[in-house]
């Protein structure tokens, strides 16, 4: 055995061979028990190797010997087992479940965390890492155990670097499962906060050619692995919401909003900021979170700073597009909404000057949920430099993304009166008219969206508001309405599964909304353009919709027609006889007889 120890200690490239005659002398020691630490010392080596853990992990009494010697009373024992475990469970499935089989290897590793000695505790952090890694049953071990509290704590206490990231590895690839809320539990997340401060802090006097310190590393494992892994889970989105922990999301949301302000712009760090970034998208992007950034308003400020400037690189990088991206997503809410307020200005100024795609749909995302917030928009002089700029990305048919969201800031933009007077002097109803009269390829959303700018300008209550209403006739937007509203201007993709079928039960919303503006029309003095184009048919086909208010709304709508003889008869050869018979919703019973009657007499 000697010569095996020697032949793998003094090999420095980790490629000595373990022949079958070595193995049989390895099978032979452990059975006599008197050269453990010699077995130690040459699994620990060999076990780097892949072959040599395939080959070992045949050995029915080299695991209890490991999980046996994690309480040996000689600390060179300790570590060469801890060593042993580690390299032989590295990516290899059955020697984890071997060593889970041979006795407590998990709560044994874990007594090992508090050792005075680093090499003990080095090596039992790499194999608990090692050993957790796509293990559940070792995850969860780990948190019932006491591992994970350890573990937090020796990333708090312990003074050598080379451990504490050990124990990080550790937590990370145990950042599944069972161990999840558990760490929510604890004060892991504060302890992290104080690691990202140091680091903060490590890094304005850190030159740009040093190599990678622990404090950047545990940084870097948690934004990248144990964050995501949290936000991931639904158990820690459970646990997070029952224990009311918002205030540590407040807590990590301001320390990565800190993290990615201090590391925009370092090519050293570049990685880093990409996945704090994300990590922050993990909390903005969740209507269950996003409220626990409400209260890092200075953080935030400082944060949106960077997509607005030039930047180290040309603009914009992927981190620019998500910083954008997060501040699209704090508009959604009401209460961090007006944390993005002072971008409005940089929006602006993109949407006139950038090409980009991404960055654009950010901004009008941006733009369209401030937009109905009169303190941003309404009596802004910027308002009217963003009508212009709707516009023009309403009438580009070959993005229709860009198009979508345009449609819906001005829809929000509409509903201050100010800006239906601007919108419609420059351009807006042709603009419209164009896209429902598309037939070459219809988009369903962007039809959804025109119709509702239409319900905005002409629609209140149950009439129809002047001058709008007229203007849209005048301009032809009738016609392509009831056309839209009849179904004709359909996107055919809609009536098919993704198989290709028929659908059962096909989306008609955009068909509803159309008819919906019909129903008022039917009051005013369009009437005449309205049944003679055919808009009588779809206000009969509003009575099977599964909703009461619209068919409430189709029976006041035709109610107005049935008030003139020379359209009862259009009603009644539309079936409106028999499609109001069918009106099972008690609230209208009412209603629908005194039309069935008028129809009928």
């Amino acid at each position: 055995m000697d010569e095996l120890v020697t032949r793998f200690e003094n090999n420095k490239t980790n490629d000595a061979e373990l022949s079958s005659q070595d193995l049989q002398r390895i099978e032979e020691a452990l059975k006599s028990n008197n050269e453990s630490k010699k077995i130690l010392q040459i699994v620990g080596i060999a076990a780097r190797q892949e072959q040599h853990r395939n080959s070992l992990a045949d050995s029915k009494d080299l695991f209890p010997l490991l999980v046996s010697s994690l309480k040996a009373d000689d600390t060179d024992m300790k570590w060469l087992a801890c060593r042993s475990i580690a390299n032989l469970c590295f990516d290899h499935g059955t020697n984890r479940e071997s060593l889970l089989l041979a006795g407590d290897v998990v709560g044994g590793l874990i007594a090992l965390l508090p050792s005075s000695d680093p090499q003990v505790v080095r090596n039992a952090c790499g194999a608990l890492a090692n050993l957790a890694s796509d293990t559940e049953a070792v995850q969860t071990l780990l948190a019932e155990k006491g591992g994970i509290d350890a573990l937090v704590l020796l990333i708090e206490t312990n003074p050598h670097d080379d451990c504490v990231i050990m124990a990080s590895k550790a937590l990370c690839n145990s950042a599944d499962g069972k161990a999840i809320p558990h760490m929510i539990r604890t004060n892991a997340a504060d302890i992290y906060v104080n690691k990202i401060k140091i680091y903060i802090h490590e890094l304005s006097s850190k030159d740009e050619e040093e190599e990678e310190g622990s404090t950047e590393r545990l940084v870097s494992d948690f934004v990248s692995t144990i964050f995501p892994s949290w936000m991931d889970s639904d158990e820690g989105k459970k646990e997070l919401k029952e224990q009311q922990r918002s205030e540590v999301l407040t807590k990590l949301a301001s320390a990565f909003l800190h993290l990615a302000t201090a590391t925009y712009g370092r090519h050293d760090a570049e990685e880093l900021l990409k996945d704090t970034v994300t990590a922050i998208r993990f909390i903005s992007g969740s209507d269950d979170f996003r409220s626990a950034i409400a209260p890092c308003e200075s953080e935030v400020a400082d944060f949106l700073k960077r997509p607005s400037q030039d930047g180290p690189t040309s603009f914009p990088t992927e981190t620019d597009k998500e910083i954008l991206k997060f501040a699209a997503d704090l508009t959604v809410n009401d209460d961090t909404s007006n944390l993005v307020s002072s971008l409005y200005p940089t929006c602006l100024r993109l949407l006139n000057e950038c090409s980009d795609e991404v960055v654009l749909s950010h901004c009008l995302v941006m733009i369209g949920n401030l937009a109905s917030e009169d303190k941003f928009v309404g009596k802004s002089e910027l308002g009217k430099e963003l009508i212009p700029i709707c516009l023009k990305f309403v009438q580009d048919k070959d993005k229709p993304r860009l198009q979508h969201l345009s449609l819906g800031a001005i829809r929000n933009l509409s509903l201050l009166s100010n800006n239906k007077q601007s919108f419609y002097q420059q351009g807006l109803f042709p603009a419209l008219v164009s896209i429902l009269s598309e037939t070459d390829r219809p988009n369903a959303h962007i039809q959804f969206s025109s119709v509702a700018i239409v319900r905005v300008f002409v629609a209140a209550g149950t009439e129809v508001v002047q001058p709008w209403a007229g203007n849209w006739v005048q301009e032809g937007g009738l016609v392509p309405l009831i056309r839209l509203a009849r179904g004709e201007m359909r996107p055919k993709e809609l009536d098919k599964d993704d198989d290709g079928n028929p659908v059962k039960n096909p989306d008609k919303r955009v068909e509803y909304e159309a008819t919906r503006i019909l129903v008022r029309y039917a009051a005013s003095e369009y009437k005449n353009v309205l049944v003679e184009n055919g808009g009588v048919d779809p206000m009969v086909d509003l009575l099977f919709a599964p909703f009461g208010l619209l068919q409430d709304e189709a029976l006041v709508g035709l109610t107005h027609l049935a008030q003139h003889d020379e359209y009862k008869k259009v009603l009644v050869s539309a079936g409106a006889i028999e499609a109001i018979s069918k009106i099972s919703e008690a609230s209208l019973a009412e209603k629908a007889n005194k039309l069935k009657e008028k129809l009928s007499s």
